[in-house]
């Protein structure tokens, strides 16, 4: 092949890539009048951090990222969007404000918390009102001789979508994959046997009750953590929403170079009847990586019980 042969078709092919890049990804028609859309995202460290190693936490998440993650959010528009990998009170007003500058200022709802144990938080922004907090936040268990708290706690409100609709939201982020010496998988599987205590009292306690737990969960689907949080039977739905392509990675680990599904959205029995599984996707977007390890889980309801 000539060289102006081979130029011709590197440059059809680099044309084509370009203009692949450029085209929308293909995601479902929005919510209707009658539905309402929940978005779950791990934010990867939307905090003040020691990122130039000085020893001081001062080095907020760069400005490049912010930009992404908001435009992925913006891009969704959710009606209520739960989070992991929220730092402080100030970091909460930064990302309010920056999605709000965004055009995104119907979330007049809000909750968020840090631990004092924990490095970062949980949050909500919410365009419903929030009309009941039941977060759980001192829950301990033992691995032996050793006491530990529950690392980041479970989050935890009843959002009124309207007159006849309110869900109860958890929103989880369970012991990362790093290492401890207790075992961070016992760690993990410890933090959703509580959860699961917590859920299936509720449940018992009121059947009719909407429940819709999300959060990163930092394990597989079929791992003793994951197995632990459903139950046995299960007491919870997997809602397993995929992108375009149908893959359903929400997670991708560069030092292991590997993708996994490690964030989830599930639902009770009570709720599983709204779940409008047509409209529920993740998205592939080209600020993805650069937004976060994660990507969020786009989730729709409709706003009335269906039994």
């Amino acid at each position: 092949m000539t060289g102006r042969g081979a130029k011709l078709i590197l440059g059809l092919s680099l044309g084509i890539a370009l203009t692949a890049q450029a085209q929308p990804w293909p995601k479902p028609p929005p919510p209707s009048a009658d539905e309402f859309s929940v978005m779950e995202y791990n934010l990867w460290r939307f905090s003040y951090e020691d990122r130039d190693k000085d020893g001081q936490k001062d080095n907020f998440k760069p400005e490049d990222q912010i930009a992404a993650l908001v435009s992925i959010v913006s891009n969704a528009r959710p009606d209520v969007l739960a989070f992991e990998e929220i730092g402080d009170a100030d970091s909460f007003d930064i990302l309010a404000r920056r999605l709000r500058d965004a055009g995104l200022d119907y979330f007049t709802h809000s909750e968020h918390f840090v631990l004092p144990h924990a490095t970062v938080g949980l949050g909500v922004l919410s365009r419903f009102p929030i009309v009941e907090k039941h977060h759980i936040t001192n829950e301990t268990y033992t691995i032996g001789d050793t006491v530990i708290p529950v690392q980041r706690g479970f989050l935890c409100v009843d959002i009124q979508v309207n007159t006849n609709y309110t869900f109860r939201l958890f929103v989880a982020h369970l012991k990362s994959k790093l290492y401890n010496q207790l075992g961070q998988t016992e760690m993990r599987r410890n933090e959703a046997r509580l959860l699961n205590k917590h859920l299936r009292r509720m449940i018992a306690q009121d059947k009719t009750m909407n429940i819709l737990v999300v959060g990163d969960m930092n394990d597989t689907s079929t791992s003793a953590p994951l197995r632990t949080l459903l139950g046995w039977p299960p007491i919870l739905h997997d809602l397993r929403p995929t992108d375009f392509v149908g893959d359903v990675w929400t997670h991708y680990w560069a030092y292991q170079e590997e993708y996994a599904r490690i964030n989830y959205a599930f639902v009770n029995d009570a709720m599983k009847p709204e779940v409008v599984a047509e409209k529920c996707y993740l998205p592939r977007d080209a600020n993805l990586t650069l937004a976060s390890d994660h990507r969020p889980i786009f989730t729709v309801f409709k706003a009335s019980d269906r039994k």
